[in-house]
């Protein structure tokens, strides 16, 4: 599994992929001009606002995270309260 961190139009998202996942779309995220930064910079400046649009980073999760079969996902915080959760752009079918 990988945990894709992507900055898009002023805009972060977040998501899974699986690897058969990510290797179909990071090819697809270099041509469409995303720059792939070493996770590594995020200990200079963890503030993803100081970050230019259209970059992003990967993150391998060893395998006891497993896969997301369902893609069903569960809150473990409290949205009655505003929660300042974005749309959330998806490059997998589910």
């Amino acid at each position: 599994m990988r945990l894709i961190v992507e900055k898009l139009d002023g805009e972060v998202f977040v998501y899974m992929e699986t690897e058969r996942e990510y290797d179909n779309n990071e090819p697809e995220r270099i041509d469409e001009g995303s720059r792939r930064l070493p996770f590594s910079i995020l200990n200079q400046e963890c503030d993803l606002s100081a970050y230019a649009d259209n970059v992003h980073w990967s993150f391998y999760l060893p395998s006891e995270y497993g896969e997301d079969e369902d893609c069903e996902a569960t809150e473990d915080f409290n949205c009655d309260e505003p929660c300042r959760m974005r749309d959330r752009r998806r490059r997998e079918d589910c």
